[in-house]
């Protein structure tokens, strides 16, 4: 019969060269941390971003030894659940260390727990301009002296 509780702890992957994760007791107040999401986490004497890679009933530590993660900083998942497996598979293939990989995989903005900002898609098109030019006088590269960068000022 599975059990109905809620997890009591919150397998973390930190950027260490530590193999493994390691479990956190949720936050005390909010909702339980997604997995694929990042938490801010008390690491030693330092505060850092780790990311959520499961859930647990309970841990090889007792849990008065067990840390409260500090803050949810992502709601639903960063990571999806495929690119989670193929960064687990690249951190046992290459024996490196999980939370390493998956930090290595992240932009810095999000190693450093500031909120992920999606950016619009650059899209081009051809103007009425464009379309007018023959594509015979198209060159591989601008006349000479077109576009040059002028020398650097000696003085």
């Amino acid at each position: 019969m599975p059990s109905s509780s809620p997890p009591a702890i919150v397998q973390v992957a930190v950027p260490t060269p530590l193999h493994g994760h390691f479990d956190y007791l949720p936050p005390a107040q909010g909702p339980l941390p997604p997995v694929g999401g990042r938490v801010r986490v008390p690491f030693g004497r330092r505060r850092i971003v780790g990311l959520v890679v499961g859930h647990g009933q309970g841990s090889a530590l007792p849990d008065a030894r067990l840390k409260r993660i500090e803050a949810v900083l992502d709601e639903t998942p960063l990571l999806d659940a495929p690119l989670l497996n193929l960064l687990r598979w690249s951190a046992d293939y290459y024996h490196h260390p999980l939370g390493e990989v998956i930090s290595a995989a992240l932009p810095q903005t999000l190693r450093q727990g500031k909120p992920p900002i999606a950016r619009g898609i650059e899209r081009y098109h051809v103007t009425e301009s464009g379309r007018t030019i023959a594509h015979d006088s198209l060159t591989r590269r601008p006349p000479p002296g077109v576009g040059a960068a002028s020398p650097a000022d000696p003085s």
